[in-house]
């Protein structure tokens, strides 16, 4: 699961918007990712399927907890910084398109000035 969540960290960042895209992009970089996250070069590729079922079981709340301990720890905010956010969603990540509350997947971007 380490995996698929870091590919999908990696690829929000590069552009990669979907679970194609991000399945195409780990089979056209596969040997470059295994080298740069140590990962034996035999291990599967995830497909775009896998991607999709990743990401609709995780929860994300402790995941957003996590993010929220490691920045504060790397990225001390004072009271007069500002901090500019950018969020967006990845592209067929919606469920339950009748509900009242609709759910997706979103990557956000924090940037302090």
């Amino acid at each position: 699961m380490w995996l698929v969540l870091m590919r999908v960290l990696l690829g929000t960042r590069c552009g990669d918007r979907g679970y194609r895209p991000l399945a195409d992009c780990s089979h056209q970089h596969w040997p470059s990712l295994c080298a740069l996250l140590d990962v034996p070069t035999d291990t599967r590729i995830p497909s775009y399927s896998t991607f999709r079922r990743v990401l609709q079981h995780v929860d994300f709340a402790p995941l957003v907890t996590l993010f929220n301990q490691w920045r504060q720890h790397f990225i001390p905010v004072s009271a007069p910084t500002w901090v500019a956010a950018d969020g967006n969603s990845i592209k067929s990540t919606l469920t339950d398109y009748s509900a009242a509350d609709q759910n997706w997947v979103m990557t956000v971007s924090a940037f302090s000035q």
